[in-house]
């Protein structure tokens, strides 16, 4: 018997609690994973070294094991091919045809009896009708058909719980962007065995806030002199670049001048052969190209010396809020590349709120900015 399937059979304690627990009406994957976190029950990825990071059960480790066809003694192989990108080096799964599975029966290793296996895959496919899947791998999105999305999150998958290390999670409203609220994803997924932060915040608090606190680390007189340092720098490497490039044309232009001038003096001194014409031809057509390039280069010259001062800057980072509420994916993308902010639930005054703490993760002129630095948004110690 496979190690892995020792494992989860251990999960299951050798009963049928799990697979009675979800075919009964009201019991959702998340209960169960919260129950098996409570009795300490190991988790598949335990012994994996991702498994410090994982901590416990989640609902989607359980289920993967109520949709394991080995609990009802069939063993199927040969289901996914595993191809590796030539250009990352990484491995991708494609799923093969139905047709080419290899499948094996083993009725004396079923632990399930087939009337409660029916009972929980008919429920998967209940839930399958109300909720729509994703196309990429046919997971449950968890909304309906149709239902607005929203604008996502400038912040989102950039907040960590401090208290277990999870990924915040929009846990609790609907899908008004005024009613949804950030909490640790570890809780509201595995429970308060595994992080008893049952903290939450608005999303536009969290925004409004962390947005004016990065607002004022930007506008700060020594980040705006450091960028304004730091976009000349580049706009006269950007000119030297150029003038670099207008003196290689320029030599290759008289180059191709020089050979211009003594093709046209062997045509005066009688010097005519075959090759003398494509010769002419081919020079001529350099000489054309050579000059459209300068020209083109020529259009891009300034009269005075490109370059960008403080108040020119200030205008734009005035701005922020705007540029990053206008594409917020982008803004969203650039967080997630950059910036990592622990959020630690604290109290004062009978008041409970988040205490977050940014760390910009290579981002050199993010550290320069002053993002390493602490500051507070409010929150409510709701149920989840």
């Amino acid at each position: 018997m496979p190690g892995y399937w020792k494992l989860e059979v251990a999960a299951v304690r050798g009963e049928d609690q799990d697979f009675r627990s979800y075919a009964a009406s009201g019991v959702s994957l998340r209960s169960i994973a919260h129950r098996l976190n409570e009795q300490m029950v190991p988790f598949p990825a335990e012994p994996t070294r991702r498994g410090p990071r994982r901590k416990g059960w989640a609902s989607s480790a359980v289920r993967v094991i109520l949709l394991n066809e080995k609990y009802i003694g069939r063993f199927v192989f040969g289901r996914r091919l595993f191809v590796k990108d030539p250009l990352t080096g990484r491995r991708r799964v494609h799923l093969r045809p139905p047709d080419d599975w290899q499948v094996v029966e083993h009725p004396e290793l079923r632990i399930i009896d087939q009337e409660l296996w029916e009972a929980v895959q008919a429920k998967f496919r209940r839930l399958a009708d109300v909720h729509r899947r994703q196309p990429a791998n046919g997971r449950l999105n968890g909304r309906n058909v149709g239902a607005p999305t929203g604008r996502s999150s400038v912040f989102s998958g950039v907040l960590e719980c401090a208290i277990c290390g999870g990924n915040m999670v929009v846990v609790t409203g609907d899908r008004q962007r005024g009613r949804r609220r950030y909490g640790c994803g570890f809780h509201r997924e595995k429970g308060s065995h595994v992080c008893a932060n049952n903290l939450t915040v608005k999303i536009d608090t969290i925004e409004r806030t962390l947005l004016a606190a990065i607002r004022e680390k930007v506008l700060h007189p020594a980040a705006v002199r450091y960028l304004v340092n730091g976009v000349n720098r580049h706009l006269e490497g950007y000119l030297a670049q150029a003038a670099d490039q207008r003196r290689r044309l320029e030599q290759q232009l008289e180059q191709v001048n020089a050979e211009l001038a003594n093709v046209e003096k062997a045509i005066l001194a009688g010097v005519v052969a075959e090759t003398t014409a494509v010769l002419l031809k081919d020079r001529e057509a350099q000489r054309q190209s050579l000059r459209a390039r300068l020209q083109s280069l020529d259009g891009q010259c300034l009269s005075e010396p490109l370059r960008v001062d403080e108040p020119r800057i200030e205008s734009q980072l005035a701005k922020l809020d705007e540029v990053l509420n206008e594409d917020s994916e982008a803004a969203n993308a650039f967080f997630r590349q950059h910036v990592k902010i622990r959020c630690t639930p604290a109290e004062r005054g009978g008041r409970r709120f988040y205490r977050a703490e940014g760390e910009a993760n290579g981002g050199e002129i993010i550290k320069s900015l002053g993002l390493a630095q602490a500051f507070d948004f409010g929150g409510c110690g709701g149920w989840i």
